[in-house]
Formats: C-alpha cells, structure tokens, sequence
C-alpha cells in the first residue's frame, strides 16, 4: 500500500511547483499543471496571450489571464486526486462540515463520514459497503478512480451506457424513461471503440518523425494557416454579404422602375373607363352644388388621378439580365491562394542595429523569391510592428520604386525596440530584430552673449523667456539683481539691487513671465514674491507675508505661470508648493507629510499636473489634484549619476515636444524625460552646476548655471 500512495503521488506532482496538483488543467500538449501554477507562470514571463509549456515549449492561447478557468480540466488526475484524498490528510464529514473529522467511506454513497454519521448509515442502510479510512486498501482506492461518474441527472446512479442517439453517457435509470427506444451501448463496448480509434491515431504519430527544426518550421505553418484561414473565412463571408446587399439593393430599383410603368398604365386605363362618370359628376356639382360640397371636393382631386400620359405605341416593359454580372457570379467569390512566390526565409528587414531617441530612422523590407530575388507582389501582406508601440512612433509606411517596403519610425526613449515584420503572417527571415536606441545627445550651441553687462562667471539663478520671446529675464545671485535682455542679448534693464526695501531683491531666484512684460520674481532672501513691469522697471505688486501660513513664505524658490495666469510657488523652507491668482489670491497648496524630508526647488504644471523637483531626495514628484486635494502619483529619478538618476535637481521646464527638462545640478547636465518618467536623453557637454532652464520657440533651450553663465544647448 505504501509504494502504491507513493507511485500515485508521483502521477500527482505538478512540476512546476513539485506539489501535489490543485485543479489539474490540462494544455494543447497535454501535459497537465496546476491551475494556480499556470497563471503565475503566465504572469512571471510576461506572456499573457501565449503560455508556453515548461516541459515541451509548445504554446497554449490565452487571451487573458482569466482564460486559465476555461482551460480544459484533467478528469484522469482529478479522479487520482479523489482517491489520493481518501488516504492522506484529514477528511470532513460530507454530511456537515460541522460534525467531528470523518473516519469512514461509504462506497455506495461516495460519501466521508463522522462515526455518529456511520451509525445512522448502517442502521438504515445494510447493503452498501462502508469502510473504516484506516482499512482502506490498494483495491479500494483503485475502485475509486476507475469508476465511472454518478449521472448528473441521477446523481445517485452511476453511469452505464451510451446513447448513440443522444451523444451522451446515461445511466440505467435514465434509459429506461428516456432513452428506450434509442441506439444505446453498454460503455465497455463504447470504450472499446474509443480505445480502438485512439490506438490507429498512435500508430500514426509513433511513425511520425521529424527532427526538431522541421518539427518547428511546421508547426509554425500549421498556427500560420490555421490563423489565416479563419481570416479568410471572415472576408469570404464578409464579401457575400455585401453582394448580396448589392444585389438586393439593385433588385429593389429594379422592381420600383417596373412599379413607375404599371402606375402610368394603370392610370391611363382608369381615365379611360371612368372619365365620363367623372366629368357629368363635376358638371353636376357647379350646377346645382351647395358651397359646402365643392368645399369638399379638392381642386386636385379632378385633375391629378386623371392626368394622362401618352404611352407610345412602341413601349414595352422587358426584363434584360445581366449577363456579364451572371457570368461572374457563376464563376465565384474569388479563389483561395494556397502558396506566394514569396519565400520568407529569404526575405529581410534592414535597419541599424542602433539608433538615438528621437531621431527618425528607415526600416526596409526586402521581399524575395526562393532563388533570392527581389519579388515585390501587391497580394502579399506586410505587417510591420515595432515594439513596445508606447516607445515608438510609427511616422509613414510606403512602397518605393524598387520594390521594397520603408517605413520611417522614430523611437521616444532610450532602451531596446523590437522590429517584427511578418509577410503573408510569417516572420521574415532575420525578424524579430532588436535595435539599441541610445539616449538623445543635446549639444551645446554656445553661450547666450549679452551685452552691457558680465554674467559670464555670475552666480545666476532663475531664467525665464515671455510667450513673444520678445525678453529673456536672468536672475543674478551676485549682485542681487535681474536683468533683462532682448533675444539678441541686448540689455533693456536690470531691476534691484541688494536689500530688503521696495526695489532691492535678495538671492533672486526662480523667474516667470506673467504676460509679454510682468515678470514674477521669487525673492528668496526676503521670503516674498515681486511682479515688476519690465518696460518701465517698476514694481507692480509684491506678496511679502513672512511665515508658514497660507498665502507666506520662508525662501520661495521656484515659479511658474499657468495658462490661466495662476502664480505658482516652490515655498522652499515651508516643504510646498502655494497656488496664487494673477493679483495675488491665496488658492490652494500642495504639499507631503511633515515628517518626510524633502525640499522643493522648482515648479512646473502641464495638462493639469504638477511637477516638482526635490533637491533633497534627488526625485521629481508628480502631483495630481483630485477634486480640491492634490495628491501624489508618482516620481521620476532617484539618487545616482546613471541614465535617469538625478543627484540634486534643481530648475524644470517643458519643451515644445512635450518632454519634461530637468536640471540635474550635481551631476552637471540637463535630463530629458517624458511625462510619464520615461529617460529619453541628456545633454552631451558638461554643463557645470546647471539651476534654470527655459524654451524658446524654435526649442533651442536657455540654461542658466551656477558660476558660468547661460549656456544654449539645442
């Protein structure tokens, strides 16, 4: 009995997680697996439509994940199952779950019973065989898993026959009240049957073979066929239907022509026959007529059911069928193309084992014979994907003079694409194929050359640029000023100097243009906000509140504008960022838990969420606001100097391509990011100790730095 359970364990072990199966399912191989098994490897390979079998590599389709539940269930090893459970492990009485463990099987009632359930069944039921668990033997547990299943309609009648008839498997109490009169078998003869049919089916694949290359190749052209001939199957249906709307619909104006002629002779035959009646009626009514009856008669009436159209003598109605149309129908919906004179195995993909982010590149499909030659047919499907699809775009596919097929791309980040090219549904010969893409390289141009003053070797701070790109403002942290500059770097003003009155500034930082000439200053020194006109270089409004209240500050950082003119801050000391209307407004705040350390150093809002670099914690937040509360969704960055990683980041914009430009001040470069923190590409020159960043209309980028003026990088 012991090597028995062992030998029935070893059936039972699922070999992916070497435990005994938890409902069995089994594959299109059929090697069977647990069910919980099957979803977790499918998850951990990433492979959610496909499930390959661990043992023989062979794909299961899975559309999703829940398709595990509909993956066919194993009934020889859920039947194992069912007797190896009557052995091990501690049984609950099938009566209630609530009783004692169960000590006792009744064969008869496939039942599990509590000793004082084993008494009231042998005291009213003495002919079913009912034996203690502990006494089970090899033969008990054998009879468990080879008998047959109780019928679902008879629950308490096992099953015995097969109507022919009916397709199903009966019981006795079942042929005898609806089945009588059917062609029945008893199932060891129908077993019989079975067993003989599968035995030919053996014969065959034990004379099958093929290597595994072939064994392969083939099985990939029968998936490829099965699959375009269910879509051939579709567009064979699809084409009769639209015939035959076609023709239906040409059948009806055919009928309403032959309709139009009958009306014109129907008509002509009544004028005929009634008009006397109509015209002594008439004459009748203007004669001896009350008002109130010709009121009656409309004037229509008289004229318009009686208008008679000349019919010639010639006319006919004739049916002429179409008889090219005849001709094409008989000779069918098309044909069905079983073989191309294109081979993919000679076909290729070219295209450069690397690219850079956001750089357009060319994919061409060479499209060949068996012998190698070039064989460019209308008929062959070329599909052309690049994946992942989110880090890519597709710019236009076309066929050129040539033959061959192109399609421009350009990949959005740095990493890995893969190109899949398939003709008529099967790769090419080199397809996939995988292409590096390497970060964007931004260069520098040069620096921006001002004149009428030094900031070469300045320690400046914020730089903004107006939506007219008319003025560039430079904070200067060392003389406590700003000045401003045409985009030719011509000096129209500085504002400020050093202190704390009306007109002086201290340590300047992040700028923002309200308008083409009100310009935001973050006067970090003196915890307040300034707006100055910079055409007359006067102060407009100032927000200087002292604290950590709503609508104060401890040394504000970075600005920024909103589309609606809303003033944002970077309350630097306060750990937030402050929402202001245009004339100063206290609105809302966003912010984290207080006990976090973090430090906000700049600000910037695009399609309604906030991004916020923290210096500190070397990230950038990105804020969401719900309803009145912004909530953080996620961050970009993190501590270190690789692609991606941020060491201190400061300044913050967005370009006209919609990605997201950080300064990341230790690691002396500028970083560029999607929206979603995506790494795309950084600036090639070392650019030291970068702080600002702004964008001009043509996307060449103004970067202000910590001791080396203001560098163009494009």
């Amino acid at each position: 009995m012991k090597s028995f359970v062992e030998d029935l364990k070893k059936e039972l072990q699922c070999s992916l997680c070497n435990d005994t199966f938890t409902e069995p399912k089994i594959l299109s191989c059929f090697h069977t697996f647990c069910k919980p098994c099957v979803k977790r490897h499918a998850e951990q390979v990433h492979q959610i439509n496909i499930f390959n079998c661990p043992r023989c590599k062979s794909q299961t389709s899975l559309s999703e994940l829940s398709s595990v539940e509909d993956l066919q269930p194993s009934l020889i090893h859920s039947t194992m199952l069912k007797g190896l459970a009557l052995i091990e492990g501690e049984k609950a009485c099938s009566a209630s779950e609530s009783h004692s463990s169960a000590s006792w099987y009744c064969f008869d009632c496939d039942h599990s019973l509590c000793q004082e359930c084993e008494k009231s069944h042998s005291f009213f039921i003495k002919d079913h065989k009912v034996v203690r668990l502990a006494d089970l033997k090899k033969e008990d547990i054998e009879f468990v898993i080879t008998r047959e299943n109780p019928c679902t309609s008879h629950p308490h009648h096992r099953l015995e026959f097969f109507c022919e008839d009916c397709d199903a498997m009966i019981c006795r109490t079942c042929l005898i009240h609806d089945h009588r009169n059917h062609n029945t078998m008893s199932l060891h003869k129908f077993a019989s049957i079975k067993k003989a049919v599968l035995s030919k089916h053996l014969q065959v694949l034990e004379q099958l073979r093929l290597d595994d290359k072939e064994k392969q190749q083939q099985e990939k052209i029968a998936n490829t066929i099965k699959q375009q001939g269910e879509k051939a199957k579709k567009e064979v249906k699809d084409k009769t239907k639209k015939i035959i709307q076609i023709l239906q619909d040409n059948e009806r104006e055919l009928l309403r022509q032959i309709d139009e002629k009958l009306n014109t002779a129907t008509t002509n035959l009544n004028i005929i026959h009634y008009i006397p009646a109509v015209k002594e009626y008439i004459k009748n009514v203007m004669e001896r007529g009350l008002a109130s009856e010709m009121m009656n008669i409309q004037e229509t009436q008289c004229s318009q059911n009686f208008i008679f159209n000349h019919i010639p003598p010639y006319s006919r109605i004739q049916y002429v069928a179409n008889e090219e149309l005849m001709r094409q129908v008989n000779s069918g919906l098309g044909e069905i193309q079983t073989c191309s004179k294109t081979d993919h195995t000679k076909s290729t993909i070219q295209v450069k084992s690397e690219t850079e982010a956001l750089k357009k590149e060319k994919l061409i499909v060479s499209t060949k014979t068996l012998t190698g030659e070039l064989n460019h047919d209308p008929r062959d499907v070329i599909d052309v994907q690049i994946k992942p699809e989110e880090n890519v775009k597709i710019e236009k596919k076309y066929v050129r003079t040539d033959g061959k097929v192109e399609v421009e791309f350009m990949a959005k980040v740095a990493g890995q694409l893969t190109a899949e090219v398939q003709v008529n549904e099967i790769h090419v010969s080199n397809s996939p194929l995988v292409v590096n893409v390497k970060p964007q390289e931004m260069r520098i141009t040069g620096q921006f050359n001002v004149k009428g003053v030094n900031i070469g070797s300045r320690n400046l701070r914020g730089i903004a640029v107006n939506r007219e790109n008319s003025r560039i403002a430079v904070s200067n942290g060392s003389s406590e000023g700003v000045h401003i500059f045409t985009t030719d770097g011509d000096l129209l003003l500085t504002y400020g100097s050093k202190g704390s009155a009306q007109g002086q500034l201290s340590y300047p930082q992040g700028l923002a243009f309200l308008n083409d000439t009100d310009l935001v200053i973050a006067d970090g020194g003196n915890h307040r906000i300034c707006i100055v006109n910079t055409t007359t270089g006067t102060l407009v409004k100032t927000f200087d509140n002292y604290g950590d209240g709503y609508g104060e500050f401890v040394h504000p950082m970075g600005v920024h504008v909103d589309d609606d003119g809303n003033i944002i801050v970077c309350d630097r000391d306060n750990r937030r960022v402050q929402v202001f209307t245009r004339d100063g407004d206290y609105q809302y705040q966003v912010g984290l838990a207080t006990q976090d350390r973090f430090t906000f150093t700049d600000v910037i809002i695009h399609h309604g969420l906030f991004y916020v670099s923290d210096i500190n914690n070397h990230v950038i937040h990105v804020f969401e606001k719900k309803g009145n509360v912004p909530t953080r969704i996620s961050t970009i960055g993190g501590e270190g100097g690789a692609d991606g990683q941020l060491n201190g980041p400061w300044g913050l914009a967005i370009d006209n391509d919609h990605h997201l430009l950080v300064c990341d001040f230790g690691n002396n470069r500028v970083q560029k990011f999607t929206l979603d923190g995506r790494f795309v590409g950084s600036t090639w020159d070392e650019i030291k100790n970068p702080t600002y960043i702004t964008v001009l209309k043509d996307g060449q980028l103004l970067v202000s730095t910590y001791g080396s003026g203001v560098w163009c990088v494009k």
